[in-house]
């Protein structure tokens, strides 16, 4: 048996209650229990400073057999648009702590991540919405390991973690996918200025500059602590 339209924008209240309460208290990311690939809950993404991203913070809540997205007004709380989609779909971890990402700082383009449980996972999927309407832009299936790290300030591009070996969660590049072309683009993402610089680690912590163009990440856990910029 399916929940009413009534109990869900209920529960979808009931969320951004606590959402308001909780960024009341100063939370500036995502504290949703950290899972492979996703974040539910907590206090969801919102863009930064003050770009038009930040008017709005989403809410990804899973049920049983759907997904249920919510947009809530920054100023009040106010529940401002909600869908659901079929299956379940989380926003996209960009930190170990479960800290969510996958909104572009125009507000316009939101991205939402199918999570993986198996680290040998064939395919890897990604929900693409038009952030104001939450309809759907896109939906893409990929052959191979991916995760979410960050997508350009005008979401045209997605930077994703590919991972080469399923085993070793530290063995990987960052590609950009071109949602206008729907395709990769040649090789990876470095740094021109260190184009053999290894760099190995987990992300701990994300912060954003304030016209979203920079998300500067700091990682642990490999040979030395580093903060990479994108």
């Amino acid at each position: 048996m399916y929940p009413t339209r009534a109990f869900q924008l209920a529960a979808v209240t009931a969320m951004a209650i606590c959402v308001l309460a909780l960024t009341a208290q100063g939370a500036t990311a995502a504290g949703g229990p950290a899972i492979p690939g996703g974040s539910f809950g907590g206090t969801g993404v919102t863009g930064p400073g003050p770009q038009p991203g930040s008017q709005f913070r989403y809410l990804a809540m899973s049920g049983r057999h759907e997904t249920t997205i919510a947009r809530i007004d920054t100023d009040g709380g106010r529940v401002d648009r909600w869908t659901t989609h079929e299956g379940t779909w989380a926003l996209p971890a960009v930190t170990i702590l479960g800290d969510a990402g996958g909104l572009s700082a125009n507000g316009e383009t939101l991205v939402l991540v199918h999570p993986q449980y198996r680290p040998a996972a064939e395919r890897t999927r990604f929900l693409v919405l038009f952030s104001k309407s939450l309809r759907d832009r896109d939906r893409l299936v990929l052959d191979g390991r991916f995760s979410f790290d960050a997508i350009s300030p005008d979401g045209t591009l997605l930077y994703l973690v590919e991972y080469a070996d399923p085993r070793d969660p530290l063995d990987y590049r960052v590609r950009a996918y071109d949602l206008t072309t729907d395709e990769f683009r040649p090789g990876a993402v470095i740094d021109p200025d260190e184009p053999d610089e290894q760099m190995t680690g987990q992300p701990v912590s994300r912060r954003y500059s304030p016209d979203g163009r920079w998300a500067y990440t700091l990682y642990g856990g490999g040979e030395e602590t580093f903060i990479h910029a994108l």
